[in-house]
């Protein structure tokens, strides 16, 4: 059995994050430089542009990494709640520990 420590999950968990958060801006960045450039003749050159096959590409990309990001925090909030719920049960048990009846 391997036996990871939350030290090595938390690790893991912001790397993760952080590639992802990494192709999301990388996708914005290309799409809003290549595909809809932000100058006065970039309206005229995006009705050509966007709707490319590289173009719906990048898009796609950056919607799927912005899902996959608001998946991971989705994520770590309901962790962190359970683990304060967890928390309170502990300090709860330690504070009141139940008292077992027994049976004649």
């Amino acid at each position: 059995m391997i036996a990871i420590s939350n030290y090595q999950v938390a690790i893991s968990c912001s790397a993760f994050a952080a590639i992802i958060l990494f192709a999301h801006w990388l996708s914005v960045y290309l799409y809003s430089t290549y595909c809809v450039p932000t100058t006065f003749f970039g309206v005229f050159i995006s009705f050509f542009t966007a709707g490319s096959p590289v173009c719906q590409l990048i898009n796609v990309i950056q919607n799927k990494t912005l899902e996959f990001y608001t998946t991971i925090f989705g994520s770590l909030a309901i962790a962190a709640a359970s683990c304060i719920f967890g928390l309170f049960k502990l300090f709860a048990n330690k504070l009141f520990p139940t008292v077992e009846l027994k049976e004649n």
